[in-house]
This record gives structure tokens, C-alpha cells and sequence, in this order.
């Protein structure tokens, strides 16, 4: 289904199946690719939190559907101080007129927020668009563009973790062994696999692959360690 009633500059209000033939770029086709081929988080809201549009990887990820959040507050898909601080950025990106990154950890995940805002005509409220990825501790950001380290995180799961179990993760996530890890942290071999098993339980995670692959996930550890 095509639609055309979306006004010249605001961003599209869009369904699966759905296609603006006035969106965000020069030719619909590239607003289809945004949303639906490059496999990153898309999401369309105001100054004020009100979201118009998320695309399916940031409704998976956000753990809701299109139709649920449209019109809704960030706040109904983050926690609280995570949606707020989003839209004290997005407000930011607007009054500099520049893109913006923040990096921070979402659904136990660190990921990249590019923050950009959208060009309106005359009372029309002012949009941004947020693409969302995946990095890694080490990812640099593009040059030229201002990066902020948000101060909220969403860790998901491994914010039921304890101090001591998130140092076992991220020295789990750099690569070393049980013994390695005791050594390093001053204790038993048989403490150190007691906490092994407490997070694989706490984080659904079968075996130490897998909790590396978190690890490194969380920004906990990088694949350069």
C-alpha cells in the first residue's frame, strides 16, 4: 500500500507494507532501505518523547510492535531516566542543527544512537531521527561528529548482576580461563566456577562462549583484549 499523506517534510507514518511517497530522502526507495534493509534500529519522535514511527529491529528490540508504540512517550518502551536523557539529546541535536552520537547501553546491549534532526516547514513540530546499531568497546565514532557517553543505561539482565559477577563476565569476555580469573582476582578456582554457573543462570548462557559473546555485547570487554 502506497500512501500520500504524509505533508512536504514531515517524516513518514508508516505500517509493514507501507510507503510515504514524501519521506525523509529524495526518493522513496531510500527510506525503504533505511528502514527495512540495513538491519539497524529506526525510530521517528519529537522534542517532546512522542514516537511517530519505529521500524521491526528497533520494535524487536524494544520488545513491542509498530502499531503499540505509534503516539506513545519514550518513556513507555525505556525506562524513565533512559527516556528522558534521549530526549534532552534530541532536543540538543535540534537547537545545534548538527547530528548527534550517544553511546550507551540499551537491553543489556551497547549501541549507537545517531541523532539527526529533520528538516519542517512552518508549524509543523520538529521531528529527529534516530539510527540505533550495535558497537563494540572499542568502536570509534565518525569524525567531525559530537559524541556523548549517556549517563543512563538499560543493562537489562545484567543489572541484576553483582560487582564481583560482572568483573568474572568481563575477564570471561577478555579471553581467560578459570584459572587465569582466580589468579587475577585473588580467589579459589572453585569460587570463580560458582560464579560462572550464577551468571550463566542469571543471563540464560549455556557455556563460556556465550558469555563472552555478552560480555562483549555490554561493552564489558572487546575482541581487541
Amino acid at each position: 500500500m502506497v500512501t500520500t499523506s504524509t505533508p512536504t517534510g514531515s517524516p513518514p507514518v508508516i505500517g509493514p507494507g507501507e510507503y510515504s511517497l514524501e519521506p525523509l530522502h529524495p526518493a522513496p526507495v531510500c527510506w525503504q532501505a533505511l528502514a527495512e534493509d540495513t538491519g539497524v534500529c529506526v525510530l521517528v519522535h519529537d522534542t517532546d518523547g512522542k514516537i511517530e514511527f519505529v521500524n521491526a529491529e528497533a520494535a524487536r528490540v524494544l520488545g513491542v510492535t509498530s502499531s503499540d508504540v505509534r503516539g506513545q512517550h519514550l518513556r513507555a518502551v525505556m525506562p524513565t531516566e533512559v527516556a528522558d536523557e534521549r530526549v534532552l539529546y534530541a532536543r540538543r541535536a535540534v537547537e545545534s542543527g548538527k547530528p548527534l552520537i550517544v553511546d550507551g547501553m540499551f537491553g543489556g546491549r551497547m549501541r549507537r544512537a545517531h541523532i539527526r534532526p529533520i528538516p519542517t516547514e512552518r508549524g509543523e513540530p520538529v521531528r529527529v531521527l534516530i539510527v540505533c546499531h550495535p558497537i563494540s568497546a572499542t568502536t570509534a565514532p565518525e569524525p567531525g561528529v559530537e559524541r556523548i557517553e549517556a549517563k543512563h543505561a538499560d543493562e537489562g539482565p545484567i543489572g541484576a548482576l553483582t560487582p564481583r559477577e560482572r568483573e568474572v563476565l568481563a575477564l570471561i569476555g577478555q579471553g581467560l580461563s578459570t584459572a587465569d580469573i582466580a589468579k587475577k582476582l585473588h580467589r579459589s578456582v572453585k569460587t570463580v566456577e560458582w560464579h560462572r554457573v550464577s551468571l550463566g543462570n542469571k543471563l540464560g548462557a549455556s557455556n563460556r562462549v556465550e558469555l563472552a559473546r555478552i560480555a562483549i555485547r555490554a561493552g564489558l570487554a572487546s575482541l581487541d583484549e
